[in-house]
């Protein structure tokens, strides 16, 4: 990625010096801040800087992809989000230069081509693409790591595809992905414009961001044991506080809007899952689970919520919130989870470096309308 020297956009480039101040990151136990959950800790304690690289070493926290445009987005703790194309210069055709080589250099060219060829028939493991996809751009807003990623696209009813960003500065930034530009920071009109908290979201850190296109909402779940959500916009002025939902007793891991029952799922530190109302005015039911939530995801199909807790993924019915299914095998905390509906199946990516592929859930009823 080095290599690609892609180009930076955003305020923070301005600002390195200041940049290179809050970035410093405690590496021993002491240095750590107390008010540290596991999940921030995990973060800091499973990515070692190498100490035989010379460079400067920076974990990635949060990635996601968007059909709508073709582009891979990762955030690092460093602050910065990549974004990852397609680059049809690269993926393109070979030039045949076959004419420059002599005849047994032409003999062995084409060979190779042969060779490749019959390998990319018998088992397709070369994607054309997959050679073309490079990072081009790199949105410097943050100043210290980013861990909350959501999308809003065109299917929401905008005009652009936006992406909004949340980490441990408490900031919230909203980005064009189609012009790779920062749209709007928010900030607090009631503060002082020399206020240093005029441009914090919450109390603590942002650990997770969600969109519900239904509402027109965003909510973002923060270390401080809150979630808020508010309503979105392009103007900090016009994303007005709808709610904040309170109940948990610990860090907030996971938020994420239930387009089935049209409800707020949130999980968290002090082991429970939480169902609100779909105004999020109340917390309609608790589900504990007696350890650590780590991350949520919605079955597409049959609506279950299928939660990491600690080291195992767990499955629970969304009507009666019994547990129907259990997959054990991850060595360590699960980070995030997403569910395949095309191959019925569940991907989970942990801190023992593995990523695991389980078969999904599915009802007894639904065997006769799944093919």
């Amino acid at each position: 990625m080095e290599d690609t020297r892609p180009e930076r956009r955003g305020l923070r480039c301005l600002l390195q010096k200041q940049v290179a101040e809050q970035n410093k990151r405690p590496q021993s136990r002491t240095q750590r801040p107390g008010t540290a959950g596991i999940l921030r800790k995990g973060i800091i304690l499973n990515n070692q800087r190498p100490s035989t690289c010379q460079e400067k070493f920076c974990g990635y926290t949060k990635s996601l992809f968007t059909d709508e445009i073709d582009l891979l987005v990762m955030a690092a703790e460093s602050g910065d989000i990549y974004l990852w194309e397609f680059d049809d210069s690269i993926s393109g055709p070979f030039h045949d230069d076959s004419f420059s080589l002599d005849p047994e250099q032409h003999l062995m060219k084409v060979t190779m081509k042969e060779n490749l060829l019959n390998h990319e028939k018998s088992d397709a493991l070369i994607n054309k693409h997959l050679a073309g996809f490079t990072c081009k751009k790199v949105l410097a807003g943050h100043f210290k790591a980013v861990t909350a990623l959501v999308v809003v696209g065109r299917e929401s009813g905008f005009s652009a595809v936006y992406l909004l960003s949340g980490g441990w500065d408490r900031r919230i930034c909203v980005w064009d992905l189609l012009t790779h530009t920062l749209i709007e920071t928010f900030c607090r009109p009631e503060l002082d414009h020399w206020n240093n908290q005029r441009e914090t979201a919450c109390d603590g850190v942002i650990m997770d961001i969600c969109y519900c296109p239904k509402r027109n909402e965003f909510a973002y779940a923060s270390s401080d044991g809150k979630i808020y959500i508010r309503h979105f916009a392009l103007a900090s002025s016009e994303m007005t506080l709808e709610n904040i939902l309170r109940g948990h007793e610990a860090e907030v891991t996971s938020v994420v809007w239930h387009n089935l029952k049209d409800k707020w799922i949130t999980g968290s530190e002090d082991g429970t899952i939480r169902i609100w109302s779909e105004d999020g005015a109340q917390c309609e039911r608790i589900l504990h689970t007696k350890e650590v939530v780590m991350c949520i995801c919605i079955d597409q199909i049959n609506g279950c919520i299928v939660a990491g807790v600690h080291d195992t993924i767990r499955v629970y019915d969304p009507d009666t919130l019994l547990l129907v299914q259990r997959n054990v095998g991850h060595t360590d905390l699960i980070r995030c989870i997403v569910h395949v509906p095309e191959t019925k199946q569940y991907a989970s990516v942990s801190w023992d470096r593995t990523v695991r592929l389980w078969k999904a859930y599915c009802k007894a009823n639904q065997y006769s309308s799944v093919v």
